[in-house]
């Protein structure tokens, strides 16, 4: 049995309409918010990155300690995000890593592999030898969508 048929007629109008401005207005916030996801979604820039450790080398480059089960993403030039060691309040230096060996480096805190970077000569002037660094290497800088779509699923 449906208790609806029991209500008055005035009852059941009410009971059986919708509120106009409130579906309209619950659609376009909907709307509006499904449009700022997808819009995030495929312009909003989603670096993946590497941490990583280094120190300048007398020659005034920056040799890097990557840990080794990330060799396989040295196939191509990378760019690094260096942050020296004392220098808080100075902007990170951006570098480019110039090579890398594949030997393997057995530590105590796990295995790991060398690069190198060159450091701008804009930034020669603020480096000292056998300074620490902290590295970050930009493996991929696509937005979200793009490393979706990305052919395999695999990091460039």
């Amino acid at each position: 049995m449906d208790n609806i048929e029991l209500r008055s007629e005035k009852i059941r109008n009410i009971i059986g309409r919708v509120p106009p401005l409130l579906v309209r207005s619950g659609i376009t916030i909907t709307t509006i918010i499904t449009v700022a996801i997808v819009a995030a979604f495929c312009l909003m820039p989603y670096p993946i990155t590497v941490s990583a450790t280094g120190t300048v080398g007398t020659d005034r480059q920056l040799h890097i300690s990557v840990p080794y089960r990330y060799l396989y993403l040295f196939d191509r030039q990378r760019t690094a995000r260096v942050t020296l060691e004392g220098t808080d309040g100075q902007p990170v230096i951006a570098c480019t890593i110039s090579s890398h060996s594949p030997l393997l480096i057995h530590t105590d805190k796990g295995n790991f592999f060398t690069a190198n970077a060159d450091i701008p000569s804009t930034a020669r002037s603020t480096v000292q030898p056998y300074q620490k660094a902290e590295v970050s290497i930009v493996v991929s800088d696509k937005t979200m969508l793009q490393q979706i779509l990305s052919r395999g699923h695999q990091i460039p």
